[in-house]
């Protein structure tokens, strides 16, 4: 499993980016509701599909993120995505525990 992990980083990142990279650590599966309760990257993406005229709807999608614990920076980048994006985390209000309000 971890090699075919390696092979897939390689495939989609260049050298210079993964020599960078001192750990990669390897999570369970996280549904599209979970990754979006997360982290919302929808105006990154519509910038993208502005900028390619149409982008997305020919089939561009996120599907990689990466972090730099040595300099704590993130990355993301996309099928068919012209470019990796650094991007910036900011924490948002947490959402009500609907447990807690009997919903």
């Amino acid at each position: 499993s971890e090699t075919l992990i390696a092979e897939s980083l390689r495939r989609a990142f260049r050298p210079e980016f993964l020599n960078r990279i001192d750990e990669t650590i390897i999570f369970g599966s996280l549904d599209r509701g979970e990754i979006r309760r997360i982290v919302d990257l929808s105006p990154l993406v519509a910038e993208i599909d502005a900028a390619q005229n149409g982008a997305v709807r020919n089939g561009a999608v996120l599907n990689g993120i990466a972090h730099d614990p040595a300099s704590d920076r993130w990355f993301v980048t996309g099928k068919l995505w012209p470019t990796m994006f650094e991007v910036r985390l900011v924490p948002r209000e947490a959402e009500p525990d609907a447990s807690a309000t009997g919903g």
